[in-house]
């Protein structure tokens, strides 16, 4: 009974998302038909039950599993929603949350803290999050996740095929191709994972620059951009300081028509450049170059040592 009723979840979310599809404006784009976006969310779903079997079957170890971690950290602070409500709320919206009384939960997590701490924020706790409101629908099925998971990174894809397709409009089918069908964008991109969020963040910012610029400011593409910048400071800060930089290239080079783009994308990252340093000369807590040098030394560490080093000293 319990995996019939995850069946019959999992191919209602995919039925609903396959029907909302066609209904969403971001995926009409030029000549590309519809159903290749519908089609390309089904092999996604399916390379997402792929990996769903591999990790279950194959690496059995969940506390290490890169699927169940963070979805097993889930269950943890779900487990709230029936113990205390309000604790459930604020470990969700990560306000409020940091209290003593929560370590109860946090202790009996593999992965909320990190063995090295950081000052990135700990972009793990954006998938536990996401894992722990997902029990909401899923009763507690994970393919129920990764459907949803998996239609959050087809719309962040979709919304960089528009960027791209503004940079050469007559080549968007090569685009789309390029975009989607890259083995490891297909496979690696389609479970419970932090890149379907990361893709679904840098999309939509694309998306909404895109159509600020192209069709001009309204309150709805601002409030687009806003959504995405604050997803991605909470995932991958330093790839929304990257891709930041890209688009403010782009935006000026559309301004400056009398200037070829190349040397538009230089100078943006020249001037780039000299603020970040600017920053870590005058506040070195607050730079990049000293985020992603931690960031590396964590990294460092982990494969030294493994995830558990700490527990081990």
């Amino acid at each position: 009974m319990y995996h019939l009723e995850g069946t019959v979840l999992t191919l209602a979310f995919t039925a609903f998302f396959l029907f909302l599809i066609p209904r969403m404006k971001i995926f009409q784009i030029g000549s590309i038909p519809v159903k290749w976006f519908q089609g390309v969310f089904v092999l996604k779903v399916l390379s997402g039950f792929l990996l769903y079997l591999i990790y279950t079957y194959y690496y059995t170890d969940r506390s290490t599993s890169d699927i169940w971690k963070y979805y097993d950290d889930g269950i943890v602070m779900f487990s709230a929603l029936r113990e205390q409500p309000l604790d459930y709320v604020k470990m969700l919206i990560g306000i409020g949350n940091d209290g003593p009384h929560f370590e109860h939960y946090y202790d009996r997590m593999n992965h909320w803290y990190r063995p090295f701490s950081s000052s990135i924020a700990n972009d793990t706790h954006t998938i536990i999050r996401f894992n722990a409101f997902m029990r909401l629908f899923s009763l507690g099925h994970y393919n129920v996740h990764s459907v949803v998971a998996n239609f959050l990174g087809l719309i962040g894809l979709t919304g960089m095929l528009h960027f791209l397709k503004e940079m050469a409009p007559s080549k968007e089918k090569w685009f789309f191709a390029g975009v989607f069908l890259m083995p490891g964008m297909m496979f690696w991109a389609s479970g419970v994972l932090k890149e379907p969020l990361l893709l679904f963040g840098l999309g939509l910012l694309l998306y909404g620059v895109v159509k600020w610029v192209v069709d001009g400011f309204n309150w709805k593409r601002l409030l687009t951009v806003l959504i995405s910048v604050s997803l991605l400071t909470t995932v991958k800060s330093y790839a929304l300081a990257a891709i930041g930089l890209s688009l403010i290239a782009w935006l000026v080079s559309l301004k400056l028509t009398s200037l070829k783009p190349a040397f538009v994308f230089l100078g943006i990252f020249a001037l780039g450049t000299v603020m970040l340093v600017a920053i870590h000369q005058l506040i070195p807590s607050q730079s990049l170059f000293t985020r992603m040098a931690q960031r590396q030394y964590e990294f460092y560490q982990l494969a030294e040592g493994g995830t558990y080093i700490k527990s081990s000293q």
